[in-house]
């Protein structure tokens, strides 16, 4: 209509703006697939329950404990990146930047993890900085970290930080307002700075 003022961008059938805002990114699901790897870690080598109906409960009592920490300290590291992105909501390069850092940290995270379980195994406590900080250098850990490093080992040490970018690769197809290029650029970036 001739003299009616143009509608505002928010209003009901209002066109879209030429250029919408970029989505930010949520910590939301890199942080739900770092609790997911850092889990499975755990259970895996734990195994499957038994058949028995009257043992699962047991079962999940027992996944509660031994995995209720990962879960805490993935959505800590959630928490702690949703801030950061939060807080570079308006820097696009920064918030891509601490995105990459997020990835990274999380493929870093599922390495450590299937480390972790196999340290684990032979020590019954977990790898702890004390415990790095009594082996003295790596030097003299040499010999005795050969004898554990078997060809599935590797494997799983080099494919659970790729299974971990996949995964999100493979999310982020579905999450609104992250194109193609962008998820390229982040999950190479993460695989740069694990390397």
């Amino acid at each position: 209509m001739p003299g009616a003022e143009p509608r505002r961008p928010d209003e009901p059938g209002a066109p879209p703006p030429a250029h919408p805002p970029p989505a930010t990114p949520s910590a939301f699901w890199p942080a739900a697939l770092l609790a997911l790897f850092l889990a499975a870690a755990k259970v895996v080598p734990w195994g499957p329950p038994e058949a028995d109906w009257s043992r699962l409960g047991e079962w999940l009592g027992d996944l509660a404990v031994i995995t209720h920490q990962d879960l805490i300290f993935a959505a800590g590291t959630g928490l702690v990146f949703q801030g950061a992105l939060w807080l570079a909501r308006r820097r696009p390069r920064l918030r891509r930047a601490l995105f990459a850092l997020l990835l990274g940290w999380g493929a870093a995270c599922a390495a450590y993890a299937v480390a972790s379980v196999k340290v684990f195994a032979y020590l019954r406590s977990p790898l702890t900085y004390p415990l790095l900080y009594l082996a003295g250098d790596l030097r003299s850990m040499r010999s005795s970290v050969g004898a554990f490093v078997t060809p599935a080992f590797t494997a799983a040490l080099v494919g659970a930080p790729a299974a971990y970018l996949l995964a999100w690769w493979r999310l982020g197809r579905h999450l609104p307002g992250w194109p193609a290029g962008r998820r390229r650029w982040v999950a190479a970036s993460a695989l740069a700075a694990l390397a």
